[in-house]
């Protein structure tokens, strides 16, 4: 996995609009665009080189992976106003686990 990857605002809303271009309820519901995008990942890591079992463990990192990001981000957008006010999509990077390849930790840049 790669040690590091950047999000943004452009790119989220990018994203968005190539999946409203095939189906336009991806704008009016945001659960629809998180289906799409689980969805994808699901046929991707279906073409995963290795085992059931290798496949299993970086579907369970990437979902660990989301968890992560989310609760961060979540965290952030609560803080009080008063803090300079988080970017929509924090820029960070995995630290990845030397002992096993499918796991890492999300940091944020700072």
């Amino acid at each position: 996995m790669k040690d590091s990857i950047q999000l943004s605002d452009a790119l989220i809303e990018e994203m968005i609009g190539v999946m409203a271009k095939h189906d336009s309820d991806v704008r009016e519901d945001a659960t629809v665009a998180l289906q799409y995008l689980a969805a994808v990942i699901g046929y991707l890591c279906s073409h995963h080189p290795g085992s059931d079992e290798e496949r299993n463990a970086l579907i369970e990192h990437l979902s660990q992976f989301t968890r992560h990001v989310a609760d961060q981000h979540a965290e952030a957008a609560e803080q009080p106003a008063a803090q300079a006010a988080p970017p929509a999509a924090p820029a960070g990077h995995i630290e990845p686990d030397p002992n096993d390849p499918a796991a890492g930790v999300w940091r944020a840049d700072k």
